[in-house]
């Protein structure tokens, strides 16, 4: 069932679309301002009320391209980040991302595209795939959603005690657990979930839907005329890791991606894409390493005179078509 904030958000968008929010579309996006649409997981949320945002069912994914595909002005990653720059985008152009590439995301998303001759941006964490790990979000809902109901003690982080029950306990448990790994540089993510999995009694392997794409599956991303881009080795943060080891993945990144796709250009976006993570002195960085174009998570229209090409703003395609409707609106007015 939804909560009050996604049928709120679903009616305005359902409501507000044949007026307000279309003529934002074809009056103020276009130019200089572009519209970028973000996506992560395709898929049933893992645990209802831990990260709802994240989820859009299938379903629900399809009209959201049918209605990208016959109401705005879709473009080509590379077509659009260039008239972006150059500040000569059409009206309505809206450009398509996906954050980290889990195999059932990927596998579900490029079919649909292809049908409707939709072409976007993936974004991947090599040091994962190679590693047979998934996202962190991802990690900690699959072993909140899997472990057994009960009463558990933690031995990371250290002093905490976990009552599963139902669903709510369970979402509740990952919101207590989540700022600890959040805090957690990403060289230690392995031995902290190892530790969560130890006490929660949940095994290793990962199931359907948190498995990360394969070198394969992002090789035809490529092939098909998707550009598969830098999201860091291991979802790293500068808060977490520091700028300096931060600076290092991203360059690592670039080398990998480099070596087994096609497109020269240097596209990158934050993990979790906050402001704490994309300050001026981390856009230096980027930039030292010759990164072209870098996205955030913080909503907003993406804006060649705001913070230049290395902090283009999306806005979340979440929860239903209906709520993805309110998009270009909300991207006008943050």
């Amino acid at each position: 069932m939804r909560n009050s904030r996604e049928t709120a958000k679903h009616l305005l968008g359902t409501v507000l679309w044949p007026f307000p929010t279309k003529l934002v579309s074809k009056f103020m996006i276009g130019g200089k301002r572009g519209l970028i649409l973000m996506f992560h997981y395709i898929g049933k949320p893992l645990i209802d009320g831990a990260g709802n945002d994240l989820f859009l069912e299938l379903a629900e994914f399809r009209r959201v391209l049918d209605f990208v595909a016959t109401k705005l002005c879709p473009l080509e990653p590379l077509e659009f980040l260039s008239g972006l720059q150059n500040e000569n985008l059409p009206r309505g152009a809206t450009l398509l991302t996906f954050d980290d590439c889990t195999e059932r995301t990927v596998h579900a998303a490029l079919p649909e595209m292809l049908d409707r001759s939709l072409r976007g941006c993936f974004f991947a964490n090599h040091g994962l795939i190679d590693a047979g790990r998934t996202v962190p979000c991802l990690e900690l809902m699959r072993i909140c959603a899997e472990c057994r109901p009960g009463r558990y003690e933690l031995a990371w982080p250290r002093g905490m005690v976990i009552e599963m029950a139902n669903e709510s306990s369970r979402a509740k448990a990952y919101k207590a657990l989540w700022p600890g790994i959040l805090a957690c540089p990403s060289s230690r993510h392995e031995q902290a979930f190892a530790s969560l999995r130890f006490d929660f009694s949940v095994g290793r392997e990962l199931s359907a839907d948190t498995r990360l794409a394969s070198w394969q599956a992002l090789e035809r991303l490529d092939a098909t005329g998707m550009l598969v881009a830098n999201h860091t080795p291991f979802h790293s943060t500068v808060e977490a890791d520091g700028l300096d080891q931060f600076t290092r993945d991203v360059a690592e990144g670039y080398a990998v991606f480099s070596e087994r796709f096609k497109s020269s250009c240097r596209v990158f976006c934050y993990p979790y894409g906050r402001t704490v993570d994309a300050t001026p002195e981390t856009a230096a960085r980027l930039k030292k390493l010759r990164t072209d174009f870098a996205f955030v998570t913080q909503g907003g229209i993406a804006r060649a005179d705001q913070a230049g090409m290395l902090g283009l703003r999306r806005e979340g395609a979440v929860y239903t078509s209906g709520s993805t409707k309110l998009a270009p609106l909300l991207a006008c007015i943050r």
